[in-house]
């Protein structure tokens, strides 16, 4: 367990597989401790997953504020996502991130690991 989790997504049409993920990341959290996520603006995440979401950034966003503290968002819109996390990173203290086992190589792992942030792998629901 951590004060604080860090997830990461498009939360694209909030779907099973993303509360699991949010769910998952709660139960992780100390007490008092908080869940962040990283939310891929339709930019980027067309440069890292070759795709634009269906829903506009600001629509996933307030769809994230029902499971989230609107404060613990942090949009990413850039084309540079390595180099947000080396900047962002360095700022949390007692954080883990949590990733879904089906994807280990993750893009911005060497990151994480550059910071020494701990990555917990958790299994993908089946749906």
């Amino acid at each position: 367990m951590s004060k604080n989790v860090l997830i990461s997504g498009s939360f694209d049409i909030i779907s099973l597989i993303d509360i699991h993920l949010i769910r998952e990341a709660k139960k992780l959290t100390l007490k008092g401790g908080n869940v962040f996520v990283l939310l891929f603006a339709d930019y980027t995440n067309f440069i890292l997953f070759r795709s634009f979401p269906t829903q506009a950034t600001m629509l996933r966003k307030n769809n994230l504020e029902y499971f989230v503290n609107p404060d613990n968002i942090e949009i990413i819109n850039t084309s540079d996502y390595k180099g947000f996390l080396d900047k962002f990173l360095p700022s949390f203290q007692d954080v883990v991130y949590v990733h879904y086992n089906t994807d280990k190589e993750f893009i911005g792992r060497d990151i994480f690991k550059k910071y020494s942030i701990p990555i917990k792998f958790i299994k993908k629901p089946k749906v």
